[in-house]
């Protein structure tokens, strides 16, 4: 696991929490967090909206979004 600031990002998929938030999303990816919102209001990555928290990644439509194979 690394560390920057505030947060702890997983080094392995099976350390990836099953929901994370498009920052997370930005760091996993190396993309601006505004990519990774143009790719779900494009419909090329899959996310919900949770009014008032933005937007959140399943972790197995993140994986299907990478072309891997999808873990638990």
């Amino acid at each position: 696991m690394k560390t920057t600031s505030k947060r702890t990002y997983p080094t392995s998929w099976k350390d990836v929490p099953i929901v994370v938030d498009v920052p997370y999303v930005s760091i996993l990816l190396g993309l601006h967090p505004n990519t990774v919102k143009k790719y779900i209001r494009q419909g090329r990555l899959k996310a919900m909206n949770n009014v008032g928290k933005g937007w959140t990644v399943n972790k197995s439509d993140l994986q299907m979004f990478l072309g891997l194979e999808v873990t638990m």
